[in-house]
């Protein structure tokens, strides 16, 4: 809540698209840090083979135990479970080469890859050494403390509720005379400072997310401000005092210091490094990543090779026909400047008589697509009789440029189909701001479109919209309902840019059920919090999401118009079941991942607190990296719950990886092993569970490892 940026605004962003793991411990210049050698002093010898006391040290070094140089012997807090972690380590080791899992393209690769790693490591000690000294950190503080200075601290407090009402009645009554004090403990969500009057103590306002600096700049001493919306709902925001910010103290910044100058080196000596390369990459003709169509004559070769994701099907599922439901796919060409001619966009047409329901992204930069769905949605009272997308080209941040095109698009819909524009619902997804030249470039295809509408093929509708997605996601089935045959059928793109915020993706649902539109809005929004918006694959939220479903009506069932009906029961269940297979889905293709992760958190407070602490876990970098080389590293999964500010109870906390217990009751579970943990993070798919020990309630989300891939994929999104 109430996210801070990190470190000083001044340092700017670097973009570490290096394959390279940093020095650990980047607490001191590396002129300082002695290389920790290997020696032939062994501290045991397992079936014969030595681990050496210096392997030891380094072990510990890696972990933030001791410092390098640093001696750590049997003395040592700490030393006897590092030691039996290696001999596990050893002992896995050797048991795989036994079984001659060494062997093959793949075992051979893959330890290549690990050899490469760690000589890359040590080019990076050996290059920054000289530019990451006293002088360097000097300087570099002296610059921070100048625009430290510059930055004033504010004494804030404020009341967080859910709805734009509450926040508008709340700031009524202070306006008549109640206190801001006076209304916190029974109205603010916030649990972290609702006992506190809602102090937030003293803060920078320039390292506060958005809008808080803009409302804090625009609020007196003494004041309270006009209600606010931000990413955690509807605020109040009181100034309570203004100082002048002391500057940190050099020791306080140095780490930050030799972290932000040893990223700055590696990204010089990458930058080197490319220039004199010979790089050849691969074109393929299909999984391009996306750009704006008509405008890439100066962004280079863009087609990039893509392996698909280890999860990828071996084939698209067989779909079943949806009555009431046409469709057709073509190229309109939004690739080929690229020099590629594939199924960019697909157009269906819907039966008179189709309901529909829809949720789209809350972000504040809302494609135009997006912006026009929820109008029709609104306007159309919930009624479809035609969807258009395109790949290529998102139609977001746009401005004018995109309302023309959505205009033109809309007009040829209600044209070449006879149908009423509020009930044209339009999507678009691919690079976001750049406009296209044309603003009937979509709409001028619609005839050839609706010259091809027949029975859907669903695997080709998946590949039209397909962006950085490396295979096509499809999922669907027939169930009876009181009698009645009924079909469901959905597909779904996303890949990258996915987090529980509405679900940043792409996927519509089909089928020939009926259902009242008031009846399938609610439902679909109480479905989308387990399924779409309970997956993450990087944290980031797009433009352009959307989810919706539209049903026909056309299987001949009399309508459910109301959750009581006994039937509804059926068809809510086979909703929610296909919305999450799709959601499923787009996880197992996050970008570059090769795990599929389920993150349960039981014994919360609430589904709400549950739900934080595992996309916290299910969001963690650090958690996310580990998770993709297979560390099973419980302490950063306490690390994510303590962060993120839930209520727990310490000395209950127990952590679980599939059924190995690796913390019971807030500390390490007194039968861990190292090697029945390792052996689960090895699996392609597992489970992380927490029992925060506060209360019974859960909740679960899916996420996938953070590997080079992703890095890969999006460092050459435009370039």
């Amino acid at each position: 809540m109430l996210l801070l940026k990190p470190f000083s605004r001044a340092l700017p962003a670097l973009l570490a698209a290096s394959t390279l793991l940093l020095v650990p411990a980047c607490n001191r210049p590396v002129e300082e840090e002695p290389v920790i050698q290997v020696e032939a002093a062994a501290a045991v010898t397992v079936n014969g083979d030595p681990i050496y006391v210096s392997e030891v040290e380094l072990e510990a070094v890696a972990r933030g135990l001791i410092s390098p140089g640093d001696t750590f012997g049997p003395g040592d807090e700490n030393y006897d479970l590092v030691l039996d972690q290696l001999i596990d380590q050893k002992l896995m080791a050797q048991e795989a080469l036994n079984r001659r899992l060494d062997k093959g393209a793949a075992a051979e690769r893959r330890l290549e890859v690990a050899r490469e790693r760690i000589l890359g490591n040590l080019l990076v000690e050996s290059l920054v050494a000289s530019e990451v000294n006293e002088d360097s950190i000097e300087a570099m503080y002296k610059e921070q403390v100048a625009l430290q200075q510059e930055d004033d601290e504010v004494a804030i407090a404020h009341i967080l509720v859910e709805t734009e009402e509450e926040a508008r009645d709340l700031h009524q009554q202070i306006q008549d005379g109640a206190t801001f004090e006076s209304l916190v403990v029974s109205n603010s969500l916030d649990t972290t400072t609702r006992m506190e009057n809602g102090d937030l103590g003293y803060v920078a306002p320039n390292n506060m997310a958005d809008p808080f600096p803009v409302v804090i700049a625009n609020t007196g001493v003494g004041e309270v401000s006009d209600p606010f919306l931000s990413a955690d709902g509807w605020h109040l925001l009181k100034v309570k005092d203004r100082r002048t910010s002391p500057p940190k103290t050099r020791a306080e910044m140095r780490p930050e210091i030799v972290t932000f100058l040893t990223l700055n080196q590696v990204s010089k000596i990458l930058r080197r490094l490319r220039t004199e390369a010979q790089i050849e990459k691969g074109q393929k003709t299909t999984n391009i990543v996306p750009d704006s169509a008509l405008s890439l004559e100066s962004e280079g070769d863009l087609l990039k090779e893509q392996t698909p994701s280890p999860f990828a099907p071996a084939r698209f599922p067989d779909l079943p026909v949806v009555k009431g439901v046409r469709a057709a796919t073509g190229s309109r060409g939004f690739y080929a400047a690229r020099g590629l001619m594939r199924d960019d966009v697909f157009l269906f047409a819907f039966d008179e008589g189709t309901h529909c329901a829809g949720v789209y992204t809350v972000s504040r930069t809302a494609s135009a697509d997006v912006l026009w769905c929820r109008e029709a949605l609104e306007a159309g009272g919930g009624t479809a009789r035609a969807l258009i997308a395109n790949s290529g080209n998102s139609n977001a941040f746009t401005g004018p440029k995109g309302v023309l095109k959505n205009e033109a698009t809309l007009k040829a819909l209600t044209e070449t189909l006879g149908v009423d524009k509020a009930t044209c619902f339009l999507a678009a997804t691919g690079v976001i701001g750049e406009p296209l030249p044309d603003p009937n470039y979509v709409g001028a295809f619609v005839p050839d479109l609706a010259g091809k509408l027949s029975e859907p093929d669903w695997e080709a509708a998946a590949r039209a919209f397909m962006t950085t997605d490396t295979f096509p996601k499809g999922a669907g089935f027939g169930i009876e309902i009181d009698g009645t045959e009924v079909n469901f059928a959905g597909i779904a793109k996303g890949s990258g840019m996915i987090a529980p915020n509405m679900a940043t993706m792409l996927s519509y649902v089909f089928t020939d059920a009926a259902i009242a539109p008031d009846l399938l809005q609610d439902l679909l929004e109480d479905i989308v919090d387990e399924t779409f918006n309970s997956i993450t694959v990087d944290g980031d939220t797009s433009t352009s999401d959307t989810l919706m479903v539209f049903a026909t009506g056309a299987s001949g069932m009399v309508p459910i118009t109301s959750a009581d009906d006994p039937r509804f029961d059926a068809f809510a269940t086979a909703l929610h079941t296909l919305c999450l297979d799709l959601a499923h889905l787009i996880v197992k293709d996050g970008e570059g991942a090769s795990k599929f992760v389920t993150v349960t958190v039981k014994g919360a407070v609430s589904r709400l607190s549950a739900k934080i602490m595992a996309c916290e876990i299910a969001n963690s970098p650090l958690i996310k990296t580990a998770m993709a080389a297979g560390d099973a590293n419980w302490g950063r999964v306490v690390m994510a719950v303590g962060k993120s500010l839930e209520p727990i109870q310490m000395d209950e906390l127990s952590i679980w990886f599939d059924d190995v217990l690796v913390a019971k009751n807030g500390a390490r579970a007194p039968d861990y092993s190292e090697a029945a943990a390792s052996a689960v993070f090895a699996q392609p798919e597992f489970t992380i569970c927490v029992d925060a020990g506060v209360g019974d309630q859960s909740h679960t989300v899916w996420t996938c490892d953070l590997t080079h891939g992703y890095v890969d994929i999006n460092g050459a999104y435009r370039t």
